[in-house]
């Protein structure tokens, strides 16, 4: 019998770009009510760092892990992106674009194409392979944070999508779904 778990992202989601054109400058959002993927409002090429709290024990192994998001603003734009999970025990926000941009994404990630999103509508991703590389680290431990990071992946000019960061008035903030077979210990000999 499979459990199913959902996390909301917490108030600490962020986004920020790096423009490629002079002066070469980065920028970082943490406290707008979007997130933006694949290129931010400019021709910056855009990073996004989506945090939650997840209570399993290190080691689970777990059937499926869905990300899902609202779009907040209708858009005929078609983006690539690369969607997996920060490289790391236990992340703390990133304060500034460069630390943003530093964060190492797990081997594993989803290489999604998107087009068409309708404000209002959900929208999910299935990053069970990013996941479970996480919650199987040597230092993974219940209540510790897993991030979702989201790259682009080869998108130019100003083309992206967009959805609700925690802050959003209308909708909801992102979320994690996590699917799994509860962990039974074994025992050996008769009790």
């Amino acid at each position: 019998m499979t459990t199913t778990a959902t996390y909301n992202a917490t108030t600490d989601d962020c986004w920020g770009q790096y423009e490629p054109d002079p002066p070469y400058t980065g920028s970082f959002e943490d406290t707008v009510n979007v997130l933006y993927i694949a290129h931010g409002a400019g021709y910056g090429i855009a990073k996004t760092w989506i945090p939650f709290t997840v209570t399993l024990p290190a080691g689970i192994v777990i059937t499926t892990a869905t990300i899902k998001w609202y779009a907040s603003q209708s858009r005929a734009d078609s983006i690539a992106v690369k969607i997996g999970c920060e490289d790391a025990d236990n992340p703390s926000k990133p304060a500034t674009w460069a630390a943003l941009n530093g964060r190492v994404m797990t081997t594993a990630f989803l290489a999604a194409s998107i087009s068409d999103y309708t404000a209002g509508n959900q929208y999910s991703y299935t990053i069970t392979s990013a996941v479970q590389e996480v919650l199987s680290r040597a230092g993974w431990a219940s209540g510790n944070t897993l991030a979702v990071l989201i790259h682009n992946n080869g998108t130019s000019d100003d083309l992206r999508q967009q959805f609700a960061a925690y802050e959003h008035a209308t909708y909801a903030q992102a979320s994690l779904e996590i699917v799994y077979e509860p962990f039974i210990p074994r025992f050996s000999g008769l009790i």
